[in-house]
């Protein structure tokens, strides 16, 4: 099959046949029924379908290290570099991002329903973190998968490569955002309408990058943008098939037979999951002048020392979060390298890192408290404990509530068991709740009723009980009068020397009734006409304490003895006239 390259030398693009995949023997499979899939998957607009059995090309998104050959003083490796970002632009859609699209796009596309005009195709691979700057490029080959094409049995479409001067990023670059400007031609291929892979020579441009006599901000290619619908599509990244575009480079370096060296840094006794796992490494950067960086790490673990687990198998990171802990269970991890030569470094079996899960909040409560305080002072206490084998109590949060409104945060990341609330109002109903939070994190949920309460006397209280029933009318034993009780509480200690009773009429001014030491009073009604009665009592003590007059009614009651006459539904606020 022919080739098209330029002058330079420095870019070209070529359908694969079987015979050109003797490069890649140890990472891929042969291609084996592309033409059969070529017939089912030939719309350019149809959703990526990951290809199966022997049509399976990688199985991964990651950097591998395909072949390593000592010469000498050398070492030669073939390494495969994935994509780092890709994306396309489209004319016709000039302010979409396509940067998690699962195609790339070159060409021109005018047919509905997706018009997407001219589109251009960026490409980006991170050479600098797995190829030293001292190496010498034997090759650098770039691969990509075609995915579908128009129009069905088009002719090869030429395509130019551009150097980009500018950095950009696929998630943000649209046809009209500010694009990367465009370097030098490095170069003109091909793209046939069939599905399958195809590669390209960029042999000179991955040298400039290494070098630096270029800034490797990446390639774009650009085919046939006249009017009409002819396009090629090529999985992207995000197709998820493992048919990314990659870079298989195969360079030579100094030779560096020293590993490098990484370690676990040290984690918490406990720790609540999930938790971060962090590592440090260097290459003897120092003392080694062939030192070529690490390449990657691979990190593993063991639960209670039992069998090493496969983690992370290659990464760039030197940290990660570990969600799979589960209560009460120990984690030791162990981390090694790998440097861009090839060196790998031995597995440590005898970690010192480790920590143990704790996934479970504690369980603290409230001691009880007496049904009355005889203070403006509240005595709390509380006990409670940490799950067995937890981190323990770190600390408690302590709230209340007064007469049953809002709950309110009392006290906050408190260390000790007990504690003397002040300033409580007379007559108010306090309750009471806390929680533990142990020294992970873990927060025991809050109860949602009062886990202790308390009503406040700290001077006389009375309060007049409600009437039953609410209305007097006719039929009523005695529909002349009506009796008022009332109950009273007052500090230990002291006795209640009288009662003052108050009332008023249909919301009128309050009238002092009576002074007496009993606990009710029979009050005669002082008018026939209807109205609504509002009681409120005080009490005075022998220590001359007295439960302040508020104005504020405590019972009432209806009387209704001419018509109209309420018809009663429920017990709720009355509103009648007065004729």
């Amino acid at each position: 099959m022919s080739q098209f390259t330029n002058p330079l030398q420095r870019f070209s693009i070529r359908p694969v046949t079987a015979g050109m995949f003797l490069l890649l023997t140890a990472l891929l499979l042969a291609m084996v029924g592309a033409s059969a899939t070529a017939q089912e998957n030939n719309t350019p607009d149809a959703q990526p379908t990951p290809l199966n059995g022997d049509d399976i090309i990688a199985a991964s998104h990651e950097f591998k290290i395909l072949s390593i050959t000592e010469d000498g003083d050398q070492r030669k490796l073939e390494i495969e570099i994935p994509v780092t970002q890709d994306t396309f632009t489209a004319s016709g859609q000039p302010n979409t991002n396509f940067g998690l699209d699962a195609s790339l796009r070159i060409g021109y596309n005018a047919d509905p329903p997706t018009v997407y005009g001219a589109m251009r195709t960026f490409l980006q691979w991170d050479v600098a973190s797995f190829i030293p700057s001292n190496a010498i490029i034997n090759s650098a080959i770039f691969q990509m998968w075609v995915s579908g094409a128009t129009p069905a049995g088009d002719p090869p479409m030429a395509v130019l490569g551009r150097h980009l001067a500018d950095p950009w990023s696929a998630t943000t670059l649209t046809w009209n955002s500010t694009q990367p400007n465009w370097g030098s031609e490095i170069g003109t291929g091909s793209i046939p309408s069939t599905i399958g892979m195809i590669q390209g020579d960029i042999t000179g441009l991955v040298r400039d990058w290494v070098s630096g006599a270029n800034p490797n901000y990446g390639v774009m290619l650009q085919g046939d943008e006249t009017q009409r619908e002819r396009q090629r599509v090529l999985y992207s990244q995000n197709a998820g098939n493992g048919l990314y575009p990659r870079l298989i480079v195969d360079f030579t370096v100094s030779n560096d037979t020293t590993p490098p060296y990484a370690s676990v840094n040290g984690l918490p006794v406990y720790s609540k999951n999930p938790f971060v796992v962090s590592w440090t490494g260097h290459d003897n950067e120092g003392s080694d002048p062939n030192a070529t960086g690490i390449a990657y790490y691979q990190v593993q673990y063991n639960v209670g020392g039992g069998s090493w687990v496969e983690w992370i198998n290659q990464t760039t990171n030197t940290s990660a979060e570990f969600g799979s802990g589960a209560n009460n269970e120990t984690y030791q991890f162990r981390v090694r390298a790998v440097d861009r030569a090839g060196n790998v470094q031995s597995w440590d079996n005898t970690p010192v890192t480790q920590t143990k899960v704790d996934t479970v909040p504690p369980n603290v409560t409230m001691n009880s408290l007496p049904e009355y305080t005889f203070s403006n002072t509240i005595d709390l206490s509380w006990t409670g404990s940490d799950n067995p084998g937890g981190s323990g109590i770190a600390y408690y949060d302590v709230q209340y509530i007064e007469n049953e409104t809002v709950w309110t945060t009392l006290l906050s990341n408190y260390t000790g068991t007990s504690y003397t609330a002040t300033g409580a109002s007379n007559g108010a109903t306090y309750g009471f709740r806390v929680r533990g939070v142990d020294n992970v994190g873990n927060e025991q949920p809050w109860s949602s009723v009062p886990q202790a309460e308390t009503t406040v006397v700290n001077q006389p209280i009375a309060i007049v009980n409600q009437f039953d029933p609410l209305f007097i009318q006719p039929g009523n034993p005695d529909p002349t009068q009506v009796r008022v009780t009332w109950q009273a509480w007052t500090p230990p200690g002291t006795a209640i020397v009288f009662y003052t009773l108050y009332y008023r009429v249909n919301n009128g001014a309050w009238v002092e009734l009576t002074q007496t030491s009993s606990q009710s009073y029979d009050f005669v009604f002082p008018s026939t006409d209807n109205a609504e009665y509002d009681f409120e009592v005080t009490a005075t003590n022998n220590a001359n304490q007295t439960d302040p007059f508020n104005g504020q009614t405590e019972a009432w009651v209806i009387y209704n003895m001419n018509p109209p006459y309420i018809e009663i539904q429920s017990h709720l606020p009355a509103v009648f006239s007065n004729d």
